[in-house]
C-alpha cells in the first residue's frame, strides 16, 4: 500500500490543529526576498520562474554541516548519497542527473569541466547566507549544465550584517557518533567602510556507522569500515563599500582526505582513498549609478587524487579562470541586462589524452518589461562559442509574471526556452573510451505555476508548479569494440513534474512561534529512445529518480529555545533500466533541540541533534548502506 498520501493528510490535519492551539495567535509578516531571475535581481513574487529560497536562520537550524544536508530537505530535490558523511553527494532536480543541474557560488559556476558535476559534501553550510533553487532550465542565463535547474549559494557578507560590531568572535565545537569531531573559529569586524570575515574549521570522523546487511539468509548488523575522513577549510571574505561602489572578495581553500569503502558485497571493503585540494577565489566589483555595472572575476584550482593500492593511482588537476562583465539599462518600465561570459578551463590528468583546454565566450541579453501594471515579460537570448568543440550554441527563453488582483496574493508565472550541456573532458578525451565526436545535449523546457499568499490562522504561501523537460542527444555510455565503454549521443527522455509547496509562519503567542515548510512532488522521467528493436527499457522511469517525494520541516520556538523536525519520504526508486527491481519507499526523520543563553557580552547556543530517529534501515543508492540512528552535540559561543 502506498502510504505517502496518508502521511500528507496527517500533516495537513495536524499542522492546522497545532496552529490553532493558542487563541491569541497572531500573523507573522514575512519580508520580500530578492532572487536572481534571468540574472536580473527581482523579488521572488515577481519572477517568471518558481524559486525556492532558504535563509540563514533555516540553514543554521538544519541537522548536519554539509550543503547536501540542507538541500536534501529542499522541495523537488533528490540528493544521491553514496553512504555517510564521508561519501560523494550529488544532486538531481526534475528527474535528470547531477550533470544537468548547475551549482553556483555567488553566481560563479562550481560544476567541473571534467565531469559537469559538483560534490556537495565538499562545501560546508557554515558560511552560507542563503540558497536559491530554480527548478527550470537556465542555460540562457548561465550556459552549459543548467538543463534541469540552477542552485545559487550566497555566502555570508559582512556588509549585510547591520549588527556587526568592530569585532565579532564566533567559536563552536561539535562531537557525535562514530568519532565525529568538528572545531570552528570565525572572526568578523568592520573598520570604517571595510568589512572582513575570516574563518577556519577542522572536521573529522571514523564514520564507522552501524547498518544492516542481508547475507542471503538474514540481516546482520555490521560496521562500515574504511570510511573515515578529515577536512580543513580556510575562508576569507572582504568587502569595501565607498559611495556607489562595492568591492567584494571571497577566497577559500579546502583540503579533504577520505576513504572509499565501495559497494557493500559482504566481503572486506576496498582500500581506496581520495584526496581533494580546492582553492576558489571570487572578486566582484559593483558600481551603482544610472547605468549599474558589475564585473566578476573567478579563479579555481582543484586537485583530486584517487588511489586503490596497489592497483590504481590517478590524479586530476582542473583549473578555471572566468571573467563576467555586465551592465544594466533602465528605460521607462523596462530593464535590459547586457553582458559577456568568458571562461578558460584546462585539465591535466593521467586519465586524459594530453592537456586539454576549453575557452567559452558568450554574449547575452535579458529583458524585464512591465505592461499594464500587473503583467511583466522576461525575454532572454544568449549566443555561446565553445572552442574545443568548434560549436556555437544559441539559447533563448521567454517568460511572464501576471498578478490578476494587482498584489502578491495571487501570482501566475510561466516560461519556455531551450538549454544545453556541453560534453565534458572525461566524455571527450578519456584515454580508454573517450569520444571526441560528441555533440552537446539539448533540451526544451517549459514551466508554469501559480503562487498565492494568504492569511488564515498564520501567514501562508502556497505554490503549485508544473515542469516539462524534453531532453535529446543525451550522452549515454555504451559498450564499445573493446572491453571499455564509450559515450554516445543516443539518449532521449521526457520529464513531467508536479510539485506543491506550502510555507507557514505564525506566532503562537508572545514568546512562541511556528514555521512549517512542506513539499510534495510527483516525477515522471521516462526514457524515450530505443536501444534495439523491442527495447524493454523504452518508456521506463529513469533509474534512481523517486516517483514521489514528500518533505516536511517544522521549527517550534519558545523564547530562546526550540525544536526542529525534518521529515523526508523518498518514494520508490528503480535500480535497473527495465524497472523490474527497485528500492522501497523510505521514511526518514531527523530532529534537534536547542537553547540559547546570554551572559554579558557572550551568547551561547547548545544544540542536540538526532539523525534517523526511527532507525530506518535504508539505502539511497543500491549497495551503499546509510547510517542507523546517530547523535551529535553542538556548542556555539559568540562574543
Amino acid at each position: 500500500m502506498n502510504k505517502l498520501p496518508i502521511y500528507i493528510l496527517i500533516f495537513l490535519f495536524t499542522s492546522n490543529l497545532f496552529a490553532q492551539t493558542d487563541s491569541d495567535s497572531v500573523i507573522v509578516s514575512t519580508p520580500s526576498i530578492n532572487v536572481i531571475s534571468n540574472r536580473i535581481l527581482t523579488l521572488r513574487e515577481d519572477s517568471p520562474s518558481s524559486v525556492q529560497v532558504y535563509d540563514k536562520e533555516f540553514i543554521s537550524k538544519v541537522n548536519g554541516n554539509q550543503l547536501s544536508d540542507v538541500l536534501k530537505i529542499a522541495g523537488n530535490v533528490f540528493i544521491k548519497s553514496y553512504g555517510g558523511n564521508s561519501s560523494l553527494k550529488t544532486i538531481s532536480i526534475n528527474g535528470l542527473g547531477a550533470e544537468h543541474t548547475l551549482i553556483l557560488l555567488n553566481g560563479v559556476r562550481l560544476n567541473s569541466t571534467q565531469n559537469a558535476q559538483f560534490d556537495l559534501s565538499l562545501l560546508s553550510k557554515e558560511t552560507v547566507e542563503s540558497i536559491e533553487i530554480m527548478p527550470s532550465g537556465g542555460s540562457v542565463s548561465y550556459g552549459s549544465d543548467a538543463v534541469s535547474g540552477v542552485v545559487n549559494i550566497r555566502t555570508i557578507s559582512p556588509v549585510n550584517d547591520l549588527n556587526l560590531k568592530k569585532l565579532d568572535v564566533f567559536v563552536s565545537a561539535e562531537a557525535g557518533s562514530y568519532g565525529y569531531k568538528k572545531y570552528d573559529v570565525n572572526v568578523s569586524g568592520r573598520l570604517k567602510s571595510s568589512f572582513i570575515n575570516a574563518s577556519y574549521f577542522n572536521e573529522r570522523s571514523d564514520d564507522s556507522f552501524d547498518y544492516y546487511y542481508f547475507n542471503g539468509n538474514f540481516k546482520e548488523k555490521k560496521n562500515r569500515l574504511n570510511n573515515s575522513y578529515a577536512k580543513d577549510n580556510f575562508n576569507l571574505q572582504y568587502n569595501l563599500v565607498k559611495n556607489n561602489m562595492q568591492v567584494s572578495l571571497l577566497s577559500y581553500y579546502d583540503v579533504s582526505e577520505r576513504n572509499l569503502p565501495g559497494v557493500e558485497t559482504g566481503s572486506a571493503p576496498s582500500n581506496a582513498k581520495q584526496s581533494d585540494k580546492n582553492w576558489n577565489t571570487i572578486l566582484n566589483l559593483e558600481y551603482k549609478s544610472d547605468i549599474p555595472f558589475n564585473i566578476t572575476a573567478n579563479y579555481q584550482n582543484n586537485l583530486s587524487n584517487y588511489s586503490a593500492f596497489p592497483y590504481q593511482s590517478n590524479y586530476y588537476k582542473n583549473t578555471t579562470a572566468a571573467l563576467n562583465p555586465s551592465f544594466q539599462l533602465n528605460y521607462s518600465s523596462s530593464k535590459f541586462l547586457l553582458g559577456m561570459d568568458l571562461s578558460y578551463a584546462t585539465i591535466n590528468s593521467d586519465q586524459i589524452e594530453g592537456i586539454r583546454e576549453r575557452f567559452n565566450a558568450a554574449l547575452f541579453v535579458s529583458n524585464e518589461t512591465e505592461l499594464l501594471n500587473n503583467l511583466t515579460f522576461f525575454p532572454s537570448l544568449r549566443f555561446e562559442n565553445i572552442s574545443d568543440l568548434n560549436k556555437q550554441v544559441l539559447t533563448s527563453k521567454f517568460g511572464f509574471n501576471y498578478k490578476p488582483v494587482r498584489s502578491n496574493s495571487l501570482v501566475i508565472h510561466s516560461n519556455i526556452g531551450n538549454s544545453f550541456r556541453s560534453p565534458t573532458f572525461n566524455e571527450l578525451y578519456w584515454k580508454t573510451g573517450g569520444n571526441s565526436d560528441l555533440n552537446s545535449e539539448k533540451s526544451i523546457n517549459f514551466e508554469a505555476g501559480i503562487l498565492s499568499e494568504f492569511d488564515f490562522i498564520s501567514k501562508n504561501i502556497i505554490e503549485i508548479n508544473y515542469s516539462y523537460i524534453n531532453a535529446s542527444d543525451k550522452i549515454v555510455w555504451k559498450p564499445g569494440n573493446s572491453v571499455y565503454w564509450s559515450p554516445l549521443n543516443v539518449g532521449n527522455s521526457i520529464s513531467n513534474i508536479l510539485s506543491i509547496n506550502l510555507n507557514t509562519n505564525a506566532n503562537l503567542s508572545n514568546n512562541s512561534s511556528l514555521k512549517i515548510n512542506a513539499n510534495y512532488s510527483v516525477n515522471s522521467s521516462l526514457k524515450k529512445n530505443y536501444d534495439s528493436p523491442g527495447d524493454l527499457t523504452y518508456n521506463k522511469q529513469l533509474i534512481y529518480i523517486p516517483v514521489q517525494m514528500f518533505k516536511l520541516s517544522a521549527d517550534i520556538v519558545y523564547k530562546n529555545s526550540g525544536i526542529g523536525i525534518y521529515n523526508v519520504i523518498l518514494g520508490k526508486r528503480y535500480t535497473d533500466f527495465e524497472n523490474t527491481s527497485f528500492l522501497n519507499s523510505t521514511f526518514l526523520v531527523d530532529g534537534n533541540i536547542y537553547t540559547g543563553i546570554t551572559f554579558k557580552n557572550i551568547s551561547a547556543i547548545l544544540k542536540f541533534e538526532v539523525n534517523n530517529i526511527t532507525n530506518e534501515d535504508y539505502q539511497v543508492i543500491s549497495g551503499y548502506p546509510m547510517p542507523l540512528r546517530n547523535y551529535k552535540f553542538v556548542l556555539t559561543l559568540k562574543y
